[in-house]
């Protein structure tokens, strides 16, 4: 006999429902070490009408209660089967959506297909008012704007309702009356929204016009000025200049009468006598080759910049778009300054080396060496530079953007004496990367995702640390699940159970030791104190020792310990009186 019962509430967790007539009869539980109640079968019997109303009651917490009147298992209703004599219908919340978007190659009215977008979120409040937010990502291919929207909304009017399918059935073998209930764990509604958090990611990453030459320049005692009306130039005897190029812009230091800065109208290679000339368009004085003098582009280029976030976060990492030129031997630094009236104090920096970088435009990325906390409302400076010699040939270019579309920061180039405007201005392009500890991530996505949690409660702090910054294409679920599996520096995952009130417990997995339960080769399942569980209070996330299993003489020394083995999940199959465990690392279900 079973004598297992359930117990079913309003949506809004209030009133217990009475169900009248019905008899309810939990045929299968499971449990996981990732959320605790995991999945629940429930037969309902009964007179045809009552049964139909139970698809008023998807969403509705549900509760199984053992013979001993303890509570084992809760979530809540997440489809409902009806079965007739000829016909079985199913009303599910599983695929239901109402709230959606759609991601899609934007494609304009002269076919040319451009840059990725999301239409807004369009969603059915009617729905969401009676079970609750279910966001759904859809993709299309390419598509205008108004046909990406139709789209969305075409698919919301689809989807926003518990979605019905018919299965017909041979009269024969069916008996009207009645109704399996499918019910999941709570903790499986945090796949029903996505996440998204801007911070640890401040960036400006808009591909335009603003290619710029770093560390790019030679020193020579060669070197002239001839004033002209129409053409002022800059000589030299050898070829040096002409490593530089039209509409360069070019900084001169060290000269006796025309160090200042310099916009290249045309470069010229005399064939007699030996030498070049640069023809500007600012004007210069004459005079005669013999001191020292430095002809370069920017030695340092640096980008103010504000996070957009409202609280502050660590930054580890910066990634730069740039490339090499020739064969630069030394390194590329970059560094985070505070402000003070333009680029204050170093505070962090990090260095790669010239051969790493590619000779085509990539971001390449730096990681600081030390973590810096970026305070919101505050600038920062990050300045890119070589740590070698200029060198004409040989050298580093850094992607910038003309537009000046980026309106938290500004750029400035260092031209060996100060710094100054880009000229043409413009924004360099940036990345900056934070980190934030696992823990603390987790505990904002579940707070996110929560719309069905009470509480939720962090055991430990795992000191693992990542980037917290997500672009809202994964759910809280998905989010979650992966930070569970980085662990803890103890090299153990993360566990998370949700109890009968709702509330997340996160808690480090357990070591092997003297309170290990014992399992016993008819399947029983004891305490470390000898005391035999019940079935349905087997526990998920615990080892257990096989207690009579493996012969003394069997010789185990050179495989893993055989003896222990942690149980992942556990699904009890009430009707046949069965419990099947699922250990950790193995993809099937074992009977015991």
């Amino acid at each position: 006999m079973n004598d297992y019962s359930v117990q079913l509430y309003n949506r809004d967790f209030s009133q217990i429902l009475r169900p009248y007539s019905l008899e309810f009869t939990p045929e299968r539980i499971s449990w996981s070490a990732i959320g605790g109640p995991s999945e629940a079968m429930i037969k309902a019997t009964g007179p045809i009408i009552e049964l139909w109303e139970m698809i008023e009651r998807l969403r509705c917490p549900i509760e199984v209660i053992a013979p001993n009147k303890t509570m084992i298992w809760w979530g809540f209703i997440e489809s409902v089967t009806i079965q007739t004599k000829s016909i079985s219908v199913s009303v599910s919340l599983d695929q239901m959506s109402n709230r959606v978007c759609v991601t899609y190659a934007e494609v304009n009215v002269a076919g040319a297909v451009g840059e990725r977008k999301t239409t807004t979120w369009y969603e059915n409040a009617d729905s969401i008012a009676a079970y609750g937010t279910k966001e759904r990502r859809l993709s299309k291919s390419q598509a205008t704007q108004s046909e990406a929207e139709n789209y969305a909304q075409t698919q919301l009017d689809r989807l926003k309702y518990p979605i019905t399918k018919h299965s017909f059935l041979n009269a024969d073998d069916h008996s009207e009356g009645n109704v399996i209930l499918t019910c999941a764990g709570w903790w499986k509604t945090l796949g029903w929204k996505y996440f998204e958090f801007s911070g640890g990611k401040e960036s400006f990453e808009d591909i335009g016009i603003g290619l710029m030459a770093l560390g790019k320049g030679l020193t020579s005692t060669t070197i002239s000025f001839e004033a002209h009306v129409d053409s002022p130039k800059i000589k030299d005897t050898t070829e040096g200049l002409l490593d530089f190029s039209t509409n360069e812009t070019i900084y001169v230091l060290g000269s006796v009468a025309n160090n200042g800065t310099y916009t290249i109208s045309s470069t010229r290679d005399l064939d007699a006598p030996a030498g070049c000339y640069l023809i500007v368009e600012e004007s210069v004085v004459n005079g005669a080759a013999g001191p020292s003098v430095t002809i370069q582009g920017a030695v340092k280029c640096a980008q103010s910049f504000q996070i957009s976030t409202i609280e502050g976060w660590l930054a580890a990492s910066l990634r730069i778009r740039m490339k090499r030129e020739g064969s630069p031997t030394d390194n590329v630094v970059v560094s985070l300054y505070s402000d003070s009236f333009g680029v204050g104090t170093l505070l962090a920096s990090g260095s790669l080396p010239g051969t790493t970088i590619s000779e085509n435009l990539n971001w390449v990325e730096i990681s600081l060496n030390a973590m810096v906390f970026l305070d919101p409302a505050t600038t920062y400076w990050i300045v890119v530079e070589r740590d070698g010699a200029i060198d004409s040939k040989n050298y580093y270019k850094v992607d910038a953007n003309e537009d000046l579309s980026y309106t938290s920061g500004v750029m400035k180039i260092w031209n060996g004496a100060a710094w100054v405007d880009r000229v043409p201005d413009a924004d360099m392009l940036f990345q900056v990367g934070g980190v934030e500890e696992a823990t603390a991530q987790l505990e904002r996505i579940l707070v996110s995702g929560a719309q069905f949690f009470s509480a939720v409660d962090v055991d430990i702090d795992s000191g693992v640390y990542s980037s917290p910054y997500r672009d809202g294409d994964t759910t809280a679920l998905q989010c979650v699940e992966d930070l569970l599996s980085s662990g803890t520096t103890n090299y153990r995952r993360i566990l998370a159970n949700v109890d009968f009130q709702r509330r997340v417990n996160l808690y480090e997995e357990p070591v092997s030791g003297s309170k290990d339960y014992y399992l016993y080769s008819d399947g029983s399942l004891h305490d470390w104190m000898g005391r035999k569980i019940n079935k349905w209070d087997y526990p998920v996330g615990v080892w257990a020792k096989l207690a009579d299993v493996i012969p003394a003489s069997a010789d185990t020394q050179k495989i893993s310990d055989p003896s222990k083995v942690f149980i992942e999940k556990i699904v009890f199959n009430i009707k046949e009186d069965e419990i099947y465990l699922q250990e950790r690392d193995y993809v099937g279900l074992m009977e015991i």
